[in-house]
């Protein structure tokens, strides 16, 4: 996630008016506006960018790649961070319609996790495993050691 490996060093850049504004997303969200978490593509950058639960935890977090706090007044909490990586995402995307939350009419594309991420430490979230995934409600990937779902488990 940019805030991690680049926010710290962002105000050197752009200038130091850039320090308590940068990734406003307390604020943008507040303001109404449906911001998109993604997951990045690692060449040459953070080991775990393309992992989703590390995008969440630095939305979270809000910790530079130092340790360093990164204008904690624009922290968010979990469930808006996972909106941001699910419905968020779909709607950059232009597919809201179909996808990004489990309602009556979208597709099934859901994941099984090993933790309930409302129910873990913020230093935790980017730890999450996610045990299966279901692509229009057919499993299509399971963690190695972890028992399928059945569609029986499902209603």
């Amino acid at each position: 996630m940019f805030i991690q490996n680049f926010a710290e060093f962002l105000p050197t850049y752009v200038g130091e008016y850039a320090r308590e504004r940068q990734f406003p997303f307390r604020r943008l969200l507040a303001d109404g506006w449906p911001i998109s978490g993604s997951s990045d593509v690692w060449v040459g950058s953070e080991q775990q960018q393309t992992q989703p639960f590390f995008s969440i935890a630095c939305c979270v977090n809000r910790r530079s790649f130092h340790g360093h706090a990164i204008a904690p007044t624009e922290a968010i909490g979990v469930l808006d961070a996972l909106r941001m990586h699910t419905l968020g995402g779909a709607t950059a995307l232009g597919e809201q319609d179909s996808r990004g939350s489990l309602e009556p009419g979208k597709l099934a594309d859901l994941i099984v996790l090993d933790r309930d991420p409302r129910e873990v430490t913020d230093a935790e979230i980017a730890g999450i495993a996610v045990d299966e995934v279901l692509l229009s409600g057919t499993s299509v990937h399971v963690r190695d050691g972890i028992a399928p779902m059945t569609g029986q488990e499902w209603r």
